[in-house]
C-alpha cells in the first residue's frame, strides 16, 4: 500500500458494530467471507445496517483488514459478544459474478 492509500484506508475504518456484524456473519458459515458483495447481501438480509452502510464505501483492502480485525477481536474466552444471525439463507439471493481485470 502506498502512503497515499494508507491514509485512505485509515479514513474508512469500520465502526465497532460493523466488526461485530462481520463476525456474526462469519460464524454462520453460510458464505465465503472474501465475497464482499455476498457479505453485503447477507448483512442486508440480517438487517445489519452498520455493516451494509460501511461496505458501500469500503475498498477491498479495507474490507480484508476489517475481516482480520474482527477475527482478532472476537475470538477467545474474553471476546466481547457478537449478534447472532438466525435463519440466514443467502444461497437464494446471492449471485456470483465473474470479475476479471478487463471488467473492473
Amino acid at each position: 500500500m502506498t502512503p497515499d492509500h494508507a491514509s485512505d484506508a485509515a479514513d474508512n475504518d469500520p465502526p465497532e458494530d460493523a466488526l461485530k456484524q462481520i463476525e456474526a456473519i462469519r460464524r454462520t458459515s453460510e458464505l465465503n467471507m472474501y465475497d464482499q458483495g455476498g457479505v453485503q447481501l447477507a448483512a442486508a438480509a440480517a438487517d445489519f445496517h452498520a455493516l451494509v452502510s460501511w461496505l458501500e464505501t469500503a475498498s477491498t483492502e479495507q474490507y480484508v483488514a476489517a475481516l482480520r480485525a474482527a477475527a482478532d477481536t472476537y475470538q477467545g474466552d474474553d471476546a466481547p459478544p457478537v449478534p447472532t444471525v438466525s435463519g440466514l439463507s443467502v444461497h437464494e439471493t446471492a449471485t456470483v459474478t465473474d470479475v476479471t481485470p478487463e471488467t473492473q
